[in-house]
């Protein structure tokens, strides 16, 4: 039988450092699910800033979700044109309104049609994997 017992300065074993993984807060795993789906609907539209709000708890990129380029600037860059720089896209399934996903742009054209079809219809994926996970 073999005797784990750590030396100072070393690393535990890798059992242990599983089962710490596996006993994590349900909270944070949840909120570590979150910012994935978050960043993969983001990343569908190409967005800059995204926030997402579900099961009590509320998500933000690294830059949080401030206007940090006024729209006024970017209508101006964009020839005086206005375009659709913030989107809010429901998180839901068939039976629960689960929470929202907030997405924004500094590009001064905006978002494109195809990018928020392609951002809702992550969101709808995401919305069932959160439905599968939230109480």
């Amino acid at each position: 039988m073999q005797n784990r017992v750590s030396r100072p300065g070393g690393r535990a074993p890798a059992a242990a450092r599983s089962r710490a993984t596996r006993q994590q807060e349900p909270a944070t795993l949840v909120a570590q699910l979150m910012d994935l789906l978050a960043i993969r609907v983001a990343d569908s539209a190409d967005a800059d800033q995204w926030l997402i709000e579900a099961g009590g708890l509320r998500r933000t990129g690294v830059s949080g979700f401030d206007h940090l380029v006024p729209h006024d600037w970017l209508i101006a860059l964009n020839h005086g044109r206005p375009a659709v720089y913030e989107v809010s896209i429901p998180l839901e399934t068939v039976d629960r309104q689960l929470g929202f996903m907030r997405l924004s742009t500094w590009r001064p054209n905006g978002f494109l049609p195809v990018e928020l079809d392609q951002a809702r219809s992550r969101a709808d994926l995401a919305a069932q994997r959160l439905g599968a996970t939230l109480p």
